[in-house]
């Protein structure tokens, strides 16, 4: 298109910048708005905002604030979209404060906070676990509520110790009418286990599992993992053992805490048996995996366990 003289509008532009940030290679895409600017073709705040992002991405969180400060030098000012995505990427990386000033910044850029800034902030709330912020940070914060900032919803009363909230929050979602994902099924179930409300929890994941909805490994450990932690150690093994029995999508977290369980338990034997167990059905142990098994038989000082396999070395 360039040697046939014909010209690349912006959303060209855009797409090819996309693509390869979405490659992992944001300076090539840097090498691309250069040569947008010596052929003075204008970037837009749509330009900006996939550069920044994908340098975020990449972990140049400096680069990503040089291209920020270069974009509102030229007169742009940030939308909310690119703030959502900061507060989230920021909040992700650690930089909590950071994503806060963002947020606090809406004011000023006189921008009205929807329900993906809800959720990346209470991303950066849960994640900075300072749970006591939320008040104030959401006081006259008027937003029409989607799944999406349900769920982060749900996440938030979880982590901040009221669990009733979060079961309060699922029922009432259903009376508006949403459909419940995974993530919704993992606020309930964590919900109703950390109100102690084990027995109602189970039922609850039992029917789902009836119902044929479209569970993920995360939610089938959830529900064993509280019930482990509320110690009701055997009937978690019960619904572990259930589902490998019916073939329900299993990941290494899930073996790993059965595993940790086991060990907590007492039960020694039958969690090396799971361990090894893991090899036989393709799932592969991580660090943590390796971390509770030498943890655990060093303390029972089980020292033929605790040995290099030449296969995972």
């Amino acid at each position: 298109m360039s040697s046939l003289g014909i010209s690349i509008s912006v959303k060209v532009w855009n797409i090819l910048i996309d693509g390869f940030c979405r490659l992992g290679k944001p300076w090539m895409a840097e090498a691309l708005l250069n040569k947008m600017l010596e052929i003075s073709c204008s970037p837009n705040i749509l330009t900006y905002t996939i550069l920044i992002k994908g340098f975020m991405d990449s972990g140049m969180v400096g680069t990503a604030f040089n291209i920020l400060r270069t974009m509102e030098s030229e007169g742009h000012i940030p939308d909310l979209v690119l703030c959502n995505i900061l507060i989230d990427c920021l909040s992700k990386i650690g930089r909590f404060d950071d994503a806060l000033d963002v947020f606090v910044s809406l004011l000023k850029w006189k921008l009205v906070p929807d329900s993906c800034t809800f959720s990346s902030l209470l991303s950066n709330i849960c994640l900075s676990r300072r749970f006591s912020l939320l008040p104030d940070l959401v006081s006259g914060f008027v937003i029409d509520l989607d799944l999406v900032a349900c769920n982060s919803l749900l996440s938030y009363f979880c982590k901040a110790r009221l669990p009733s909230f979060a079961v309060e929050l699922y029922n009432d979602m259903l009376d508006r009418g949403f459909m419940p994902d995974k993530y919704s099924f993992v606020g309930v179930l964590s919900g109703l286990c950390g109100a102690g409300r084990i027995a109602e929890a189970v039922n609850v994941y039992q029917g789902m599992v009836l119902s044929h909805l479209d569970l993920d490994a995360h939610v089938h450990t959830i529900i064993i993992d509280r019930l482990i932690r509320a110690g009701k150690c055997q009937r978690a093994i019960c619904l572990f053992r259930r589902a490998i029995l019916k073939k329900y999508p299993l990941d290494v977290v899930s073996y790993t805490v059965v595993i940790c369980g086991l060990i907590k338990a007492g039960r020694m034997e039958e969690a090396y048996s799971l361990y090894t167990q893991m090899e036989e059905v393709g799932i592969v142990p991580n660090a943590h995996t390796y971390d509770t098994i030498i943890s655990g038989f060093g303390k029972e000082k089980d020292v033929k366990v605790i040995k290099v396999n030449p296969r995972n070395q």
